[in-house]
């Protein structure tokens, strides 16, 4: 009995993944590709409520779409992989009832049936639009668990790094995208959270680029010449890299050029 009622539950959720997935009443998706827009109008099996059976209801959802997808087929015979969307359907009911004489009394039939009148929209995948969705979705999944677990590979990381020192933002890699905007930003905070001083990279640059514009010109100025000093005020450059399975980061001596810390965290 159990092994029963288990494979009717499992047989349920698998129709109802199905209808899911293929949402009639839903607005065409981003891989899809409009092919029109079509009136409906049918009836459902008339039902007689004298006969002491449950009452009907009509069709359900699943029944209305695949009635439009034969509908769908027939108007494309030449197009497969049709979807069903934008089902916009009004039901009205339709009852009609009929006296009927038995054994030298009256009794009334009466009988239902169910009109059903509206649009729908017909559409077809593109199996390269939907692979590239499909990718992005993939790598926003990545990038919010990479994102979820640096605080963690941070703190492992600068363990061993003392509080109040100052350091800059290298290099942040993330692999399959060009974007470590959310990266930096949210490594920011995390290193000023926790106490430690951060310098622009790009004050850095600068910097450097201003002392060799004076070396080359041989023009010194002492009050607008750049100062070593300023260089050598950041102790450590901080790395980032994300790949589709871990979260890697690691912390440089600027003077000696070692690695004082590195800590993976995988997800």
């Amino acid at each position: 009995m159990k092994k029963v009622l288990l494979t009717t539950a499992l047989s349920l959720m698998m129709c109802m993944g199905v209808f899911a997935q293929d949402c009639g009443t839903c607005s065409p998706k981003e891989y899809e590709i409009v092919l029109d827009s079509h009136s409906a109008s049918f009836s459902s099996p008339t039902y007689n409520s004298s006969d002491g059976n449950h009452y009907y209801y009509g069709y359900s959802d699943q029944e209305l779409y695949n009635i439009l997808l034969n509908k769908a087929k027939q108007i494309y015979p030449n197009r497969s992989n049709l979807k069903i969307r934008n089902m916009k359907l009004e039901k009205t009911e339709k009852t009609k009832t009929e006296k009927k004489e038995r054994k030298e009394s009256f009794f009334h039939d009466v009988y239902h049936t169910f009109l059903y009148n509206g649009t729908f929209t017909v559409v077809v995948e593109d199996p390269q639009a939907k692979q590239q969705i499909v990718a992005k979705e993939a790598q926003e999944r990545v990038l919010k668990k990479a994102l979820s677990k640096l605080d963690e590979s941070t703190s492992k990381a600068l363990i061993n790094i003392p509080i109040g020192a100052r350091m800059a933002i290298d290099n942040i890699t993330v692999s399959g995208s060009s974007n470590s905007d959310a990266f930096k930003d949210n490594l920011l905070d995390i290193l000023l959270d926790k106490g430690y001083r951060v310098v622009a990279k790009e004050y850095l640059q600068k910097l450097y680029q201003e002392q060799q514009d004076q070396l080359n010109s041989g023009l010194y100025n002492p009050d607008t010449t750049v100062e070593g000093s300023k260089f050598s005020a950041v102790g450590y450059f901080i790395n980032l890299k994300v790949t589709e399975t871990s979260i890697r980061v690691q912390v440089v001596n600027v003077s000696t050029g070692e690695y004082e810390g590195n800590a993976t965290v995988n997800f």
